[in-house]
């Protein structure tokens, strides 16, 4: 008999998780719009303690805009927001399929990686206003 730390879940579920994940994202984006993340005070911890934006300042803000339809509200919070929301949503979708995900290589994610980094530090020098 097996016991319960012999057991390995399957990397399958792992997979479905993330997905769950995923779309439990996208979910809340479509059920608290825009003007429910308009309330709330900032939440940043490093634009708190720097008082500068992060590179990623905005991005809930611009998910749920974009699933609201409010394209323009959305680039407005965050240029790679609307790319975001749509690539959460169909990578969630994906994890359901039991199929492998398409081969993402290491270049691409360095080159989006450097993409955020410089609209980032654009933001934190004031060449793109902060939302």
């Amino acid at each position: 008999m097996d016991s319960p730390s012999s057991v390995k879940a399957s990397p399958h579920y792992a997979v479905q998780i993330l997905g769950a994940i995923g779309l439990g994202v996208v979910v809340l984006s479509f059920a608290l719009g825009p003007a429910f993340w308009q309330g709330l005070p900032e939440m940043c911890a490093f634009q708190a303690m720097t008082g500068l934006p992060c590179p990623t300042c905005g991005i809930t803000r611009s998910f749920a805009a974009t699933a609201h339809g409010q394209l323009g509200l959305a680039f407005h919070y965050h240029a790679f927001g609307p790319f975001a929301f749509v690539a959460t949503l169909l990578a969630s979708l994906w994890c359901f399929t039991g199929r492998p995900f398409p081969r993402i290589r290491a270049w691409m994610v360095w080159v989006l990686a450097g993409m955020v980094a410089v609209y980032g530090i654009a933001r934190m020098i004031g060449w793109i206003p902060k939302p």
